[in-house]
């Protein structure tokens, strides 16, 4: 698995009061975009009981450059690009038809839901994730940066 398409349109609670994408609904779109990812590689939602983790998102970076339309259909690719520890890094890109409208990075933890911690070394628990090569495309600052968590919602 290399990267993942996942299509969707723009509904009525994605948008803001001049009828375009919302942050909030960008967000959103976003999550479920990585959720559905996910779900279909086995961690996802319905995946909950059995593999008793799930992802939490500590941080977004997303550089928006055309707010689309409601009901406009949008194109997410995305991938995870890089791992430590404990911190995983995906990646997405946002297309408007053919046109690449935006970029985000983000920053996920898997935690273990009877300790309530963060699972350490998960890449061995979760492989079949990791068969991407694609690297980070819009991750060049160092997320522990104050300016970067600051400006972070620059869209």
């Amino acid at each position: 698995m290399a990267v993942y398409e996942y299509k969707t349109q723009i509904r009525f609670n994605d948008i803001n009061e001049n009828n375009e994408l919302s942050d909030k609904g960008l967000l959103n779109i976003l999550a479920e975009a990585a959720g559905v990812h996910s779900q279909e590689v086995g961690y996802g939602l319905n995946n909950v009981q059995e593999t008793n983790c799930t992802w939490m998102i500590l941080y977004w970076k997303v550089k928006i450059k055309k707010r689309p339309k409601w009901k406009t259909e949008l194109t997410i690719k995305t991938w995870p690009s890089e791992y430590n520890k404990v911190v995983t890094w995906r990646e997405f890109e946002i297309y408007d038809k053919e046109e690449k409208i935006g970029v985000a990075s983000t920053q996920w933890v898997a935690i273990d839901l009877r300790s309530r911690r963060y699972i350490k070394n998960h890449r061995r628990n979760y492989r079949q994730i990791w068969n991407s090569r694609k690297q980070s495309i819009y991750r060049k600052t160092k997320w522990k940066d104050k300016r970067t968590r600051r400006n972070a919602k620059n869209i």
